[in-house]
């Protein structure tokens, strides 16, 4: 792994200090984790409820280790300047096949190749991301809702003008064709497939890495979405008010995530009832609150008609199940930066669920499940419906990176083994 030398005074200063502040909490503590200097508190950085903060000491040193490789730091002369890695992945590649959950693994894929490499991850200042307008946010890129990913604009990093020209002024597209007269590297669609071949999405540079020593790459994969996924203002307020519409965190309130997918490409969940997903809800006997995710509004009217005993929590957003949610959004039928803000509410209340329940095959689900479990530190109970491990196995999850099918099945074995009264899957099918 090309890593700079290893600041171990400032991390073993770090993790005494946390070891002294990190006590069991009461529920309704809050606490905020590790963040960067340029990041505010948010809905992500919060970790209220969370009773035994030891568990986050770890997770926190690698956030001030990813805080260091994304700052700008003074070179000496006889330095070389660190490298920029911009990522054009706005899906101009392969147009309607990434929605914003497989942006969100291919970005978290990035950002691990960035720091693997001593390089500085980067959005594009140009960019075309479907969920985003130009009306709302010119620059549509990941800012537009999320926090900054470095300390400073990558026109700060580039000593080259021509580049910091051309990467001001140019699209994805006109930049990709221009590649090798830039001095920054470019992230695309296509640099997936030699993360994958010739370095197996990092799990060489994650076995060299000794802070992240017996962590599994899937453990990575979720905290680099922690460090990915600080909401906005605009989105934090948009969250914050649901919250408060739907009272969501009552003192001593639990919550079951339930997500069905009805959308454009449901074609193997469209046919499954709730009924189906109750049986394991009734698994979770302490709480009938749950939040409810999905674009169909038949299956909110299942919910409510068919099991009124429960609380159901949902969005106040028009579910229109469109056949094609990026077409839609293209041509005006839908607006994006809506259609985004109701997708990331329902992302950012689900983390704070106790059980998920849905289906792995799809990205969703499993980023639901992977963020919450960067941002606690541990992976949540959950449920795939049917053992349905998706096309050719799991062979998705793996686009997280260096998840692998094996280490998924330790992590399912483990929370199996946590909570026994909710977690029936088979592990062994995981294949």
């Amino acid at each position: 792994m090309k890593r700079k030398n290893v600041r171990v005074a400032s991390v073993l200063l770090v993790f005494f200090t946390l070891l002294r502040s990190r006590r069991p909490v009461a529920k309704t503590a809050e606490i905020h984790r590790n963040m960067c200097s340029w990041n505010t508190p948010s809905a992500m950085t919060s970790v209220t409820g969370v009773k035994n903060l030891q568990q986050l000491i770890l997770p926190d040193l690698f956030q001030t280790e990813l805080c260091n490789s994304q700052s700008l730091q003074t070179v000496s002369i006889l330095d070389s300047p660190q490298e920029i890695l911009l990522f054009i992945d706005d899906g101009f590649e392969d147009r309607t096949h990434c929605g914003i959950g497989c942006r969100f693994m291919r970005l978290d894929m990035a950002l691990w190749y960035a720091y693997a490499n001593n390089m500085a991850l980067h959005s594009i200042p140009n960019g075309g991301w479907d969920y985003t307008s130009e009306s709302s946010c010119p620059s549509r890129n990941h800012e537009c809702y999320f926090q900054n990913l470095a300390s400073a604009p990558a026109e700060n990093w580039v000593i080259d003008d021509k580049t910091k020209k051309m990467i001001n002024i140019m699209n994805a597209n006109i930049l990709k064709a221009n590649a090798e007269f830039l001095s920054v590297k470019l992230w695309s669609r296509t640099s997936l497939d030699d993360f994958r071949k010739e370095h197996q999405f990092g799990l060489s540079w994650l076995k060299e890495n000794k802070l992240l020593k017996g962590k599994t790459g899937c453990w990575v994969a979720a905290q680099l979405l922690f460090f990915l996924l600080k909401p906005t203002i605009s989105l934090q307020t948009a969250i914050e008010k649901e919250k408060q519409r739907l009272n969501f965190h009552p003192e001593g309130s639990q919550c079951i995530a339930v997500h069905v997918r009805h959308g454009w490409r449901s074609k193997s969940s469209s046919n499954i009832k709730m009924s189906d997903y109750m049986e394991s809800v009734r698994r979770y006997s302490d709480t009938r609150r749950i939040l409810l995710i999905t674009e169909d509004q038949e299956v909110i009217e299942d919910a409510e008609s068919n099991f009124p005993d429960y609380d159901w929590l949902y969005t106040k957003y028009p579910r229109e199940n469109k056949h094609d949610i990026g077409a839609s959004m293209s041509v005006g039928e839908v607006d994006p930066t809506a259609e985004a803000f109701n997708a990331l509410v329902n992302l950012f209340l689900s983390i704070e669920c106790d059980y998920f329940v849905g289906r792995v095959n799809s990205t969703w689900y499993r980023l639901m499940i992977m963020l919450a479990y960067g941002k606690y530190g541990q992976m949540p109970p959950f449920d795939n419906l049917f053992e349905d491990w998706g096309h050719g196995g799991l062979r998705k999850w793996g686009f997280f990176g260096m998840c692998t099918l094996e280490e998924l099945r330790e992590e399912v074995r483990i929370i199996r083994q946590k909570f026994p009264r909710l977690v029936k899957m088979d592990f062994s099918k995981i294949a």
